[in-house]
């Protein structure tokens, strides 16, 4: 009884360890990729409340993995950008102006307004 006691609890400490490693993976090769990286700053509190999904949008560790991304960016002097939650990314469209609800314009919304952040900046971009 006790040895599957030790089996489940190695068991834990392996998925622990591949639940940092993988983002830690991940931020490096982003902040490694990129010199100016661009999300949305999203209210995880309030979207578990109102959405199915619950507990499972707190444990993917979105905010753990964009403070520890914010870190690597910093360290190489890159930047990454918050665009505000209030924004209305998916409602207006990035074309015509025309609310609506559509991902894909969410998308191009948040980067017509991170370009308008880094510009507010002054922040220069290496293409």
């Amino acid at each position: 009884m006790l040895n599957k006691y030790f089996e489940c609890a190695k068991l834990h400490i392996k998925i622990k360890n591949q639940r940092k490693d993988v983002p830690n993976k991940k931020d490096l090769e982003l902040a490694t990729r990129y010199d100016v990286i661009i999300i949305e700053d999203l209210d995880l509190q309030e979207m578990s409340k109102h959405n199915h999904y619950g507990k499972s949008i707190y444990d993917n560790s979105y905010n753990m993995f964009t403070n520890k991304l914010k870190y690597k960016l910093d360290e190489r002097k890159k930047e990454l950008v918050k665009v505000d939650r209030y924004y209305p990314s998916s409602k207006r469209c990035s074309n015509c102006g025309n609310m609506m609800d559509r991902d894909t314009n969410a998308a191009i919304n948040i980067a017509i307004e991170s370009f308008r952040l880094i510009t507010k900046k002054n922040i220069e971009l290496t293409i």
